[in-house]
């Protein structure tokens, strides 16, 4: 079974759960139509879509062949592709998630609006962004019911639109049609996590430090491991890893090193800055992880 067939049974899993436990009473929201079971579907709907926009976004900043790490930038005219970069900046931090960049679905949440997205310029995937490593911690700030800080990314489903929000293609960049309070503000380093109300419906979900790098650590661990296991004995050091061994490594990662020890002459173990996991590396073995999360 491939991690693409898990992912799909994963989410389907997590909807069918999401609709079991929720059971309390309906949120009376302006804009919120329809039965208390209409509005936990909708609400079910969009933490699925939050979650699986989330889960691609780590897995996107995996993936990546030359910065692991990096997040494309966002979405701004809607129509699900990143926008190119001005100099070396993305034009805003904050707008859609790019679906058909990452030639994924258009997430949408249970009202029909696109997922929205936001990350911290540090880990553009630009060149002039280098080193990318487990060593930067996030600037994003999220306020509310579950505050968070040094968050790296941020994910947030809009909902209806209030009274005072005329949505249309044509005003599809007016972030204040869609997100409200700090969500919509000038810096977008700064989101807040508050109870549906009268003022507010944005939903928002962190993508922290420990989560982000918790994954790419273990995508540079085993891409080390890989190089290490083709040589007849672990090294006492990494000096012999080059980017002719690993695209990304003298640019970005071999400073990120914290701690690397043979342990014998066919293992060793390493850790990262910034990172709290060690990883036990095997010859011709998958590398083990103390954690998940750093």
């Amino acid at each position: 079974m491939n991690n693409h067939t898990k992912h799909q049974k994963g989410a389907v899993l997590l909807i069918v759960l999401l609709l079991i436990v929720v059971g309390g009473a309906a949120i009376a929201v302006r804009g919120y139509g329809g039965s208390e079971q209409g509005q936990q579907r909708r609400d079910a709907y969009t933490r699925y879509a939050l979650l699986q926009a989330k889960e691609a976004l780590i897995a996107r900043a995996v993936a990546d062949a030359n910065r692991p790490g990096s997040l494309p930038c966002p979405d701004l005219d809607n129509d699900g592709s990143a926008e190119m970069f001005v100099g070396n900046h993305c034009t805003f931090y904050l707008g859609r998630f790019p679906g058909k960049t990452m030639r994924l679905p258009n997430y949408r949440d249970g009202s029909g609006e696109t997922i929205w997205y936001a990350f911290d310029p540090q880990f553009r995937d630009h060149p002039s962004a280098m080193p990318l490593t487990s060593a930067l911690s996030g600037s994003l700030t999220i306020t509310g019911d579950t505050p968070y800080e040094q968050v790296i990314a941020v994910v947030i489903a809009p909902n209806f639109a209030f009274a005072d929000q005329p949505r249309s293609a044509a005003t599809s960049e007016h972030v204040s049609l869609y997100l409200e309070g700090e969500n919509n503000s000038d810096d977008h380093t700064r989101f807040r996590a508050a109870p549906l109300s009268e003022q507010t419906n944005d939903r928002v979900l962190a993508i922290t430090h420990g989560e982000l790098m918790g994954a790419v650590t273990a995508r540079v661990a085993a891409d080390v491991a890989a190089v290490l296991s083709a040589q007849a004995n672990f090294p006492l050091t990494l000096d012999s890893i080059d980017s002719s061994d690993i695209a990304y490594w003298e640019a970005n990662w071999s400073t990120a090193v914290d701690s690397y020890t043979r342990t014998t002459s066919t293992s060793a173990t390493i850790a990262f800055v910034g990172c709290s996991i060690l990883y036990t590396l095997v010859q011709g073995q998958k590398p083990l992880r103390s954690q998940t999360r750093c």
